[in-house]
């Protein structure tokens, strides 16, 4: 797959996780579970932050975390959308949509990453 389809893809993950009503939140982890494992080197910046969508989503994030970012670049402004969407309270129930992407970013990621 070449670099414009998978940022395509990537911004159709960025949509779905940034809608309010989480219409498609299932297939966004399907694709984003996808587009890890196809990827032949370590995933960057981009993706990481889905990492911390998925375990804030899962045991909760404190909200002057997204207040600070709302205060940042777009890249911040737009995270923040996705984690004010997903994660203001724990919701163990997205664990079965989202263990493959939490797989995948385990196998993609650098040992260092992991000991962090």
């Amino acid at each position: 797959m070449d670099e414009g389809a998978k940022q395509q893809l990537f911004d159709i993950v960025v949509w779905i996780f940034s809608d309010f009503n989480q219409n498609y939140i299932e297939e966004g982890y399907n694709v984003l579970n996808l587009l890890l494992y196809k990827l032949e080197n370590e995933a960057d910046r981009k993706f990481f932050l889905f990492f911390k969508v998925i375990v804030y989503a899962i045991l909760g994030l404190p909200k002057e975390y997204v207040e600070n970012l709302k205060k940042g670049d777009n890249f911040n402004v737009k995270y923040a959308e996705i984690l004010s969407n997903i994660c203001l309270e724990p919701d163990t129930d997205i664990i079965e949509n989202s263990i493959g992407c939490l797989r995948n970013f385990i196998a993609k990621s650098s040992s260092a990453f992991l000991r962090s």
